[in-house]
């Protein structure tokens, strides 16, 4: 039996992204068992990626950590140009992101005169930039400044709420079908949050199975 996964309807709201699915047919009783397993990770275990630290450099010397200061290359106050960074949203492709420590760390030199973009800096080929329109900063002269990002899993899960609710499928008493509601944060799309939940499971099952 062939299980089918359809989206029904997805919108943008003031806080997040909405969308709504329909997962069948399904054999009786897994409609719920498959429910509250795509529930209890979907809301458990799908976290983004933050920048934790941030450093400039210009002409090898790091600035004074002073985040009030301003520099005369730099449009922006230091405060300002890292709580862009900080606005940064990143998506893991790694299923343990803590574990590969060298792509914690993200260096990158900008030339300017220039405007800064979070689709300039050069993340980690395992990271995926959401908001790569994301302004920075501007660099006002011609002046190289290298900024040295240190990245961390983030705690707070991408998924804001779940619901889902089990129905017979219609002309076949022996299946049922779940309708899941997914409401995220707006780091990623319901359709790639529920992607990633569904390779979590597989691939916890499939350690399961080869250490059995």
């Amino acid at each position: 039996m062939c299980i089918n996964i359809c989206q029904l309807s997805g919108f943008k709201f003031a806080f997040g992204y909405y969308g709504r699915f329909k997962i069948g047919p399904l054999e009786r009783t897994w409609g719920v068992t498959l429910g509250n397993l795509l529930r209890r990770v979907l809301i458990g275990n799908i976290n983004g990626i933050g920048v934790k630290e941030i450093k400039f450099f210009v002409k090898g010397k790091e600035l004074l950590k002073n985040e009030f200061l301003t520099f005369s290359a730099i449009k922006e106050p230091i405060f300002e140009i890292m709580e862009n960074l900080r606005d940064v949203i990143l998506i893991s492709e790694l299923e343990n992101f803590s574990n590969f420590e060298e792509s914690l760390i993200v260096k990158q030199k900008l030339q300017g005169p220039c405007q800064i973009f979070a689709k300039d800096l050069d993340f980690s080929k395992f990271l995926n930039l959401r908001n790569p329109n994301l302004y920075i900063g501007t660099i006002d002269f011609k002046e190289i400044v290298e900024l040295h990002l240190v990245l961390e899993p983030k705690k707070k899960s991408l998924v804001q709420k779940v619901n889902f609710k089990v129905e017979e499928n219609p002309g076949k008493k022996i299946s049922e079908q779940i309708f899941l509601e997914i409401w995220t944060f707006g780091e990623i799309s319901p359709r790639s949050v529920l992607e990633k939940a569904l390779f979590k499971i597989l691939d916890n099952l499939e350690k399961l199975i080869s250490n059995f």
